[in-house]
């Protein structure tokens, strides 16, 4: 059983140095209190100080925030900066933008952010160095097609130049793309444009990229994703220009929601079996794979998030029959599960789950559909 302090995000913190969560104004510094509805799909990482820093949607604004956490022994402070979407000094809204939210932080400190623009159907891409008061905006990949809609389930890894990576869901032509940054622009191709299934009422659309998560090791891409055609967990292999693509799991219904991680050059993929009402993990490399269960219950397994821990494998995830947020850790060969907030009534979790580890420490962040806030928490076994 893993011992929990809970740290709700925008509500009073009933401990001993809890703060309310602020929003600073990163032109005048002025600090004031925030109670946006923020933190849908979330995304998290960390600063080379070891702050977590959590991209969101901002629902309120229909908008792109972020929020950096002060870690302090048992307390956390947070504070936002409004990055795209929100209102102008004129009142002037920019559009719908902030949804599908990925975020890294390089070892100098600066952040990039993906995210999706409802408005336009692109995906954006957003950057700021530690010294620099403003974000540079723009435009990552337009999608193919007469009629576009890119930048949907965007994730994003830094290459060994710490140069962004996006890998993203082209709703507009049902595809698989990827972006790579040259060092002044972002260029698009196409991984995978899938192909067309049979079934008992006739053909299935080619529809593949959902879910896309992606992660680089030793210069090697390696993207997992849904195909909603096939009904597959497939996996995409390479650099820019080149890539192979395999299907990872084909019994039935799987491969929604993956999280991918790699580990001395073996890939596990943690993923939802819909058909098994289960949560996998595929570990293996490309053509040789070996599949688990490693949670079962009724509708179990959306929204994973895999870490590989100082403490063992992890895996967030939804319990959607509960509106619980669940936490496997592995031990030897068997999985140890528990749930997270539910349990202690602090409303409906599991939504946009991410993991990291600072300092030895695994910390978990979540939407909370009740309170309509990221929910923020350590996990210590």
């Amino acid at each position: 059983m893993m011992s929990l302090w809970i740290l709700t995000l925008g509500q009073f913190i009933a401990c001993k140095g809890c703060q309310d969560t602020k929003v600073q104004d990163i032109d005048t510094g002025e600090i004031e209190e925030f109670s946006n509805n923020w933190g849908k799909w979330l995304d998290m990482a960390q600063t080379p100080e070891g702050q977590p820093v959590i991209a969101y949607y901002d629902i309120t604004h229909g908008a792109l925030g972020l929020a950096t956490g002060t870690l302090n022994g048992t307390a956390v402070s947070w504070e936002h900066q409004e990055i795209d979407g929100y209102p102008n000094e004129q009142g002037l809204d920019s559009g719908d933008r902030g949804a599908y939210t990925s975020v890294a932080v390089d070892d100098a400190g600066t952040t990039w952010v993906a995210y999706y623009d409802a408005s336009l159907q692109t995906l954006r891409y957003g950057t700021r160095s530690t010294d620099a008061t403003e974000w540079t905006l723009g435009v990552a990949d337009t999608g193919g097609g007469g009629t576009p809609d890119a930048g949907l389930f965007t994730d994003m890894a830094l290459d060994a130049s710490g140069h962004p990576v996006i890998a993203h869901y082209d709703r507009g032509r049902g595809e698989l793309r990827v972006t790579h940054w040259n060092g002044t622009a972002f260029a698009g191709e196409v991984i995978d444009a899938g192909e067309d299934a049979e079934d008992a009422s006739g053909t299935i659309p080619a529809d593949t990229g959902k879910f896309a998560a992606i992660a680089i090791s030793e210069g090697m891409e390696y993207i997992a994703y849904y195909d909603a055609a096939g009904a597959n967990l497939m996996l995409a292999k390479g650099v820019a220009g080149s890539y192979s693509t395999e299907v990872v799991d084909a019994d039935g219904d799987v491969g929604r929601w993956p999280s991918i991680a790699v580990v001395n050059g073996t890939i596990h993929i943690a993923y939802q079996d819909v058909t098994g009402e289960s949560v996998k993990l595929a570990t293996g490399t490309p053509g040789d794979w070996n599949r688990t269960v490693v949670d079962q219950g009724k509708l179990v397994g959306a929204d994973t998030a895999i870490l590989n821990s100082a403490n063992g494998m992890m895996i967030a995830y939804q319990d959607s029959y509960n509106n619980d947020l669940k936490l496997a850790t592995q031990n030897g060969d068997t999985w140890n599960t528990e749930s997270l907030g539910g349990v202690d009534g602090v409303g409906a979790l599991g939504f946009h789950n991410e993991l990291i580890e600072i300092d030895g420490t695994g910390f978990v962040a979540s939407y909370n559909f009740t309170t309509e806030k990221a929910w923020f928490s350590p996990i210590t076994p």
